[in-house]
């Protein structure tokens, strides 16, 4: 980043895992981090006086409160939640039990806990999330909170670029920077079969030229109907967002519902392939 985006900070979203004083401190450079919190670590505050992290929000007034889309999964229903959030600065006591060396680290720490709308049977949402990111306005507090609420979609996105559609794991490539090259390359398009994807699953209606070409859609309703494409996308109309997604899937083996969830990265991956190509020969033909 310093080299190629010196002007662009990073902001490093982690869960749990990266609640440890190794990665704390080597977070402790020129960009953004929040860190979820994995334990009720010791703390000092401003006062001098030492608690636990958990008894230092506990008393502290709600200093923003908002509502936020919260995703179904297989342990909770999907809502729009009612959240509160409590924060402070405060000083991790940490502890480096190899050497027995004890130290502090400054980071600002945000308590959100929803309020009022967590169904029976289900715990409420809670994240303690540290940060060296401002907290002096209710701005400050929602990016923080909006910042680790994308992380999943991070996750995602990984998930196609390592494991997913574009498997870039597995390059046999040799030397160093042809494998940065791949991966940079690669990671691009992961990002894009992610957001084709999150489109067509929350804004299904929105038109496809969104997002594809004239020339990609004609592309698709070739490949997929052949000389029928205007029974399915008769001149001057557009498919939407779903349908084009689906039908592309389609082309890269999703058969429906019986593929057990809308399309994934993997059938979107293998049809964009295939539309990639066409719309190259259609652009080379001047059709």
């Amino acid at each position: 980043m310093a080299a190629n985006a010196p002007t662009t900070k990073c902001w490093f979203q982690l869960d749990r895992e990266g609640d440890a004083w190794p990665t704390l401190v080597e977070l402790q450079r020129d960009h953004w981090f929040t860190v979820r919190s994995g334990q009720n670590r010791r703390v000092v505050l401003s006062s001098g006086r030492k608690t636990k992290l958990r008894e230092a929000l506990a008393t502290l007034p709600v200093q923003d409160s908002f509502t936020m889309a919260v995703r179904p999964s297989r342990a909770r229903q999907g809502r729009v939640g009612k959240f509160t959030v409590r924060a402070r600065a405060v000083a991790l006591d940490l502890q480096n039990r190899h050497s027995d060396r004890r130290f502090t680290m400054e980071v600002n720490v945000v308590r959100v806990r929803e309020s009022g709308t967590t169904p029976r049977g289900e715990k409420p949402i809670e994240w303690i999330l540290l940060t060296n990111h401002t907290i002096s306005t209710r701005q400050d507090l929602r990016q923080v909170v909006y910042g680790y609420s994308m992380r999943w979609r991070i996750e995602e996105m990984h998930r196609t670029w390592k494991s997913g559609g574009c498997r870039v794991e597995e390059t046999q490539l040799r030397s160093t920077q042809a494998v940065i090259k791949w991966a940079t390359i690669s990671a691009a398009v992961a990002i894009r079969i992610e957001r084709i994807k999150q489109l067509s699953r929350e804004s299904p209606s929105r038109p496809a030229t969104d997002e594809f070409s004239d020339v990609e859609i004609r592309a698709v309703g070739l490949l997929l109907f052949e000389k029928d494409v205007e029974k399915h996308i008769p001149k001057g109309t557009v498919p939407t967002m779903e349908r084009l997604t689906h039908w592309i899937a389609q082309l890269g083996g999703y058969t429906g519902k019986s593929s057990g969830g809308p399309p994934g990265s993997i059938t979107i991956k293998r049809g964009l392939v295939q539309v990639r190509a066409a719309a190259k020969a259609l652009q080379a033909l001047g059709k």
